[in-house]
């Protein structure tokens, strides 16, 4: 049972006793307003139902206030279901993110071991500039290693750009779950 919906079924509860007590008391006065005069008894008679219309409106509004109070029950639980599940989902990418740092680092050293290769070849071919056969034969590797280097520098930065977007999503899964407690 929900706790949001006890104050109605009270409240509809005191209404139904509050009709039985009125109807018990309206008999018994029935019966001792035959003794009555008409005039008394039509008056009583009236205020009873008088008292029986008003008691079934707020009946009634009670009733729509339950039906309310049912409806944003289940809005409510629906969102919560919501942010649990986006929850799970950026917690999942967050623990993603140490694999993907681990590799950046990993290409960041290769990009710096290449870049150390680089130099090294070209000081060496800037050595080699009398021996023309092994310079040419280095040149012809040059392109290569620098065309590497390029599409490793490129995975970096795209490295770099998921490491961001990761950073993000933590960022905005720490929110979520604050708000998610905030919200329970």
């Amino acid at each position: 049972m929900d706790f949001q919906s006890l104050p109605v079924l009270i409240a509809v509860a005191s209404l139904c006793t509050g009709v039985l007590l009125c109807w018990l008391v309206m008999r018994g006065r029935v019966s001792a307003a035959a003794a009555k005069t008409r005039p008394e008894v039509q008056a009583e008679l009236a205020q009873a139902k008088e008292r029986a219309r008003l008691l079934e409106q707020e009946r009634q509004a009670a009733e729509k206030n339950y039906e309310e109070l049912k409806l944003q029950a289940t809005k409510s639980r629906k969102a919560l279901e919501l942010a649990k599940k986006e929850q799970a989902q950026l917690a999942e990418r967050a623990s993603q993110l140490p694999a993907l740092e681990a590799r950046l680092a990993e290409l960041e050293n290769e990009n710096a071991a290449l870049k150390h290769d680089v130099a090294s070849i070209s000081a060496s071919l800037q050595d080699q500039k009398a021996r023309p056969a092994a310079f040419a034969a280095q040149a012809t590797q040059l392109p290569v290693l620098e065309t590497e280097v390029i599409v490793l520098q490129t995975l970096a930065k795209t490295i770099q750009q998921e490491f961001q977007l990761l950073a993000e999503l933590q960022r905005n899964f720490t929110l979520t779950s604050t708000t998610v407690q905030d919200f329970s």
